[in-house]
Order: structure tokens, then C-alpha cells, then sequence
């Protein structure tokens, strides 16, 4: 991490641009060979959004109780916390060399290889390729609000990546769909459209219903090209339904 830092992100030359929105330049220290890549879309958005975190950061600091429990909460935030310090009296500020040290990586990412018979070119786009099949994974899952997992034997690397490159499809015959009916959208986006509709149940006079909440419009757009009916306001549970319910009910209480 080190010699990447010090090194390879500092090392002159210029960038060689091999594909749309891709630019590389290789660097060897001693016999480590290293491919710095370099996305200018992405560098844009990452400085984007490092800006608008800062700057939701400064208004929380203003007049903020270094002691109190919502300045413990900032500190430790997983996204806000890197760029945040503690000074020797205790008042927390922003860290403004990390932010400015940061800057230096927007939208650049290193390939370590060691495999001589691919030039930087095929690196670099095997690398984005795999990349592009990893981000249709993280997509699927973070619907579920999974846990990452890491791996490490043979088998589960391989049902990892029939996982990946099996999300990366249905994300590709997603947006064909939606392209096919003349929608210019994301599976991305239409994703994010659709986990904004949640339900509920409720029992009523001892019946249960299942509540649906409103759906935006893309979203019924979106449910019309795939050709599904978007789910009624309102509708009494199937039996199916109901004893999956209550099971769902005794198993959570086993566990309490």
C-alpha cells in the first residue's frame, strides 16, 4: 500500500487512453509490475462526492458539542468519519490533508500483475470487464442488505463469480427490456425505482391484508415493460401466505 501511495500514483508520465472513459500507464518498481488506471467520469464523481460529504460535514461541525453523543455518532460514521480528526482539546475538525491527500486518487485504480503476455491495454479492460460484473453483483445484493463476504477456497471463489456473472445478466436482460419499451434507464436506476416500494401486512377483523406503498411513476413504468401488474393498494393474504407469515413468526420468537 505503501509503495503504491509513495510510488506508483506519483511516478511521471502520461496516460495512454485505450477505450472510452479509460486511461493507463504502466509503472515497474524493480521487477512489480503495476497498470495505474484512470477514469475521468469516475474522477469527477468521486470529487463530487467527497465535495458534497465536506459540505454536509461543515454544517454539522458548526456549534457542535465535541462531548455529546451525536459528535461520537459523526466520528465513528463510516463514510463522514475519514475525514474527520480530534484535536489535543478535544473539538473535532475536519481533517483538510486527508481530504487534499484523497484528491490525489479520484478515479484512479492500480492492477498489480505479474503476467507478462497480456500489454497494459488488456489488463486494464479485463480488469474493467470484471469490474463491470462485480458492480451488477453489489447492485443485486445491496437490495438485501447483505454482509460482504470474503473468499477464500476454490469452490465458493467459483460459486462467487457464477454469482456475479449471474446478476451481471440479469441486469443486462433488465435493461434490454426497459430499452426495448423506449426506456433510457439504468438497471441501477430501475433497481433503486422499485426497493422504494415496500408492503406491509395487517390484520383486520382477523382477516390479514397486504398494504403496498405508493409507487412512483417510473416504477409503474418500469413494472409495465417487463410485463408484470404492479401489485393493488390493498389485498387480502392467500392462505400460502399466511402460514408462511405465522412460521416466519414462530421462528423469529424461537429466537428471542
Amino acid at each position: 500500500a505503501g509503495e503504491v501511495r509513495d510510488v506508483v500514483l506519483a511516478w511521471p508520465g502520461r496516460y495512454r487512453e485505450v477505450a472510452e472513459n479509460l486511461r493507463v500507464k504502466e509503472v515497474r518498481v524493480e521487477d512489480r509490475r503495476y497498470i495505474v488506471c484512470f477514469n475521468p467520469i469516475e474522477a469527477e464523481y468521486d470529487r463530487q462526492t467527497r465535495e458534497s460529504i465536506v459540505e454536509e460535514l461543515r454544517a454539522e461541525l458548526e456549534g457542535l458539542d465535541p462531548w455529546s453523543r451525536k459528535a461520537a455518532r459523526l466520528y465513528s460514521h463510516p463514510g463522514k468519519g475519514r475525514y474527520l480528526m480530534r484535536l489535543d482539546d478535544g473539538r473535532i475538525c475536519l481533517d483538510e490533508a486527508r481530504i487534499q491527500e484523497e484528491a490525489r486518487y479520484d478515479g484512479k485504480y492500480v492492477i498489480r500483475t505479474s503476467y507478462e503476455q497480456l500489454d497494459n491495454t488488456e489488463v486494464a479492460k479485463a480488469y474493467r470487464d470484471l469490474q463491470t460484473i462485480e458492480r451488477s453483483f453489489r447492485s443485486l445484493k445491496s437490495l438485501e442488505e447483505i454482509n460482504p463476504v470474503y473468499h477464500w477456497r476454490e469452490r465458493r471463489i467459483r460459486a462467487h463469480v457464477h454469482v456475479c456473472v449471474l446478476a451481471h445478466l440479469l441486469e443486462r436482460y433488465l435493461e434490454k427490456k426497459l430499452h426495448a419499451k423506449g426506456i433510457k434507464m439504468t438497471a441501477a436506476e430501475a433497481l433503486k425505482h422499485l426497493s422504494r416500494i415496500k408492503s406491509a401486512h395487517m390484520d383486520i377483523k382477523g382477516t390479514m391484508y397486504r398494504l403496498r406503498s405508493e409507487a412512483s411513476p417510473e416504477a409503474v413504468t418500469i413494472f409495465q415493460a417487463l410485463g408484470y401488474r404492479i401489485p393493488p393498494r390493498i389485498e387480502p393474504l392467500a392462505k400460502d401466505d399466511r402460514d408462511a407469515k405465522t412460521e416466519v413468526s414462530r421462528a423469529q420468537n424461537a429466537l428471542v
